[in-house]
């Protein structure tokens, strides 16, 4: 059974592209380069790969597109050829990560955005792009089913709720015409199909979309417990917290935005995200959580 041309055809089943598309993928030295190369004759899509070769040392950037640097070729390629948008696949092709036609790496929430407002709900997303998109008002909150961090705790909600897409700020992202399973070339054929539905460019509904400003950082914990670093974050955010909530980690609800903090799955890590009306308050929010943090971890 040649399961690659199954696959193959059942993505271009599902390609609806109305207009002309250049898209540049790269495919990270991994998996997907495989199935793109044969991802031939789609309606309306043209295909500028990169990085299709599969290499076990990962030579071109790295296996994970989210490390520094990592999207820069795919960046100056859309700018070269004068892409539509590029897609930067991991290692394994269940992440896909867009910048736009202008070189401009997007984050997950921001395809979210752009997806939902064009999409038909119920939709299942993390805690940080549930926060993001309700907290904005970019989408309505009944439409939006919020869960905890990992594909389990995802994939288990979209079938609970007859979810037609979900998404994870950290690549993934779900679909009911894919089983309700994450695919990173089946979200570069989803974009294509809405965008070119649409008179904008990627980079215009980007700007269309008038977000906050968000910014994440990890620290590692070396001492403390989490339970620690939960009190004492509760403790020296009193001040400013206007109410809390503990469904994924601690989210802090301010008088400008919110303050999520959690501990990694698979790291001895803290994960802090920040959101804020302004870049300077949500950058001193960020700063006082992993003051915060750091001193707790000194003192145990």
């Amino acid at each position: 059974m040649d399961y690659v041309s199954k696959y193959v055809e059942f993505l271009k089943k599902h390609a609806e592209v109305k207009k002309l598309l250049k898209i540049v993928c790269d495919a990270s030295n991994g998996t997907t380069g495989i199935i793109l190369e044969r991802l031939t004759n789609v309606p309306n899509i043209e295909l500028v790969l990169i990085n299709t070769t599969p290499d076990p040392e990962f030579s071109a950037h790295g296996p994970n597109p989210l490390m520094t640097d990592a999207t820069k070729t795919l960046s100056k390629k859309v700018l070269e050829v004068e892409a539509d948008f590029g897609v930067a696949f991991d290692a394994d092709g269940d992440r896909a990560f867009f910048v736009d036609n202008q070189g401009e790496l997007l984050p997950s929430f921001v395809i979210a955005s752009i997806w939902f407002s064009r999409s038909t709900p119920p939709f299942v997303v993390d805690e940080i792009i549930y926060l993001s998109l309700t907290a904005g008002n970019i989408c309505k909150e009944q439409d939006i089913v919020p869960t905890r961090v990992g594909s389990i705790f995802i994939k288990e909600a979209m079938q609970k709720n007859d979810a037609t897409l979900g998404a994870e700020f950290s690549g993934h992202f779900y679909f009911k015409e894919f089983f309700g399973l994450d695919s990173g070339i089946f979200s570069m054929i989803y974009t294509a199909n809405i965008l070119s539905q649409q008179n904008k460019t990627m980079a215009q509904l980007h700007t269309d979309l008038s977000l906050r400003h968000l910014f994440n950082m990890d620290i590692k914990l070396n001492k403390a417990t989490w339970d620690r670093v939960l009190e004492a974050a509760k403790k020296g955010t009193s001040t400013i917290a206007k109410s809390t909530f503990e469904r994924e980690g601690l989210t802090l609800m301010t008088e400008n935005g919110w303050i999520n903090i959690r501990t990694s799955h698979t790291e001895p890590l803290v994960r802090i995200s920040t959101e804020a009306t302004t870049k300077e308050i949500a950058e001193n929010n960020l700063a006082l959580i992993a003051k915060i943090i750091k001193e707790t971890d000194e003192g145990s």
